[in-house]
Parts: structure tokens; sequence; C-alpha cells
């Protein structure tokens, strides 16, 4: 078992390093690796925020950095590791490279995700007021993907609740039956290692 974790993590580090097709090359100059979880992610926006580990400052994020996931993977508490790099054309640093670490198979399992209770979800429809029919498609999805939608977060700053929700509900379905940009990314992936 211990073989196989040392395995994983190494095959890591070398995706890490490849970073599918040098990402270093874009105005970016690489410096350390770290770990840490993702503290935000703004889904409309495409950015998001991770807590490093070692208790520095927040690192920014960009969606497209990150090498095997999709928006969806982007929860609050989902461990990474990131490469800093420094963006010259912004003079900061942010994370270039970002993998999400996954469980022992490298695959995400359904069963093993966490599942909305029907109090968040009352909770969470409170809170972003949508119209009846959006509601009402929402009370009627599986409950890890009632999860999904809700981790996302919530629907401030959207100029239509009701179509950024439903839209947020149609890509998670997706998602779940394999149709995202998530899981052919994942899928990529698997095959570099």
């Amino acid at each position: 078992m211990q073989m196989m974790q040392m395995m994983q993590n190494q095959n890591q580090n070398q995706m890490m390093q490849q970073g599918m097709g040098g990402m270093g090359g874009m105005g970016q100059m690489s410096l350390p690796a770290g770990q840490g979880g993702v503290l935000k992610f703004f889904g409309q926006k495409g950015f998001g925020y991770i807590t490093p580990d070692d208790g520095s400052e927040d690192v920014f994020f960009h969606l497209d950095a990150v090498l095997n996931g999709s928006e969806f993977d982007m929860i609050p508490g989902s461990r990474v590791k990131y490469e800093m790099g420094l963006d010259r054309s912004a003079s900061r640093t942010k994370a270039v490279k970002v993998l999400l670490e996954q469980d022992g198979s490298g695959q995400k399992v359904m069963g093993q995700m966490k599942q909305a209770s029907p109090m968040e979800v009352e909770q969470f429809l409170i809170m972003n007021p949508v119209e009846p029919h959006a509601q009402e498609k929402f009370r009627g999805m599986a409950p890890n993907l009632q999860k999904l939608v809700i981790d996302r977060g919530s629907l401030e700053g959207s100029r239509d609740y009701t179509a950024a929700f439903i839209g947020r509900m149609v890509q998670t379905e997706r998602q779940a039956k394999g149709q995202g940009k998530g899981q052919m990314m994942n899928q990529m992936m698997m095959g570099f290692m």
C-alpha cells in the first residue's frame, strides 16, 4: 500500500514538472511548490485562492492552471499541490500549476461523495432566491449532486440568479454523467501517468 502511495506521489510530481506543455513559458518564472487546501473559488470568474499548509499568505490561482480537474472540483477544503510562479505582466505571484490530490486509485468515486441534507438544500434556496421551477429541479436532484451545486457557493453577483442556478445544475449533471470538461481532463491526465 505504501509503495502504491509512493508511486502515486512520484507520478503527481512528474505531472507538476511536465505541466502539460510547460506553462512556465507564458511570461512566468517558476518558484517553489507547496501544498494546501482550496479556500474559495469563484466559478463564474474562473479563479480562486489556496490556503497553504505552511501558514503563509493565501495563493491566487486561475482555473487554467488546474491540471487535473474542473471548476466542480474546486470545493473549499479540496487538497491540492501547486507550483508558484511570478506573473511578470501583473507583478505578483500566483499558482501556475495546480494538481488536485485524488484518492488512491486516482479517481473520484461518486459513492464516496458527501450528500446535501434537506436542511442544507432549503437554506441554500433561502439564501439564493430563484424561481419556483428551478427550486423544484434542484430538490429533485440526487443529494450528492445537490452538495456539488451548494459547494460552488453563493449565486451572489449573478445578473440572473435563476439562469446561473440552472446552468450550474446542468453542468453538475453533465459532470456526473462523464460529459464534463473535468472528466475529459482527468482521462487525459491519467494517460500521462
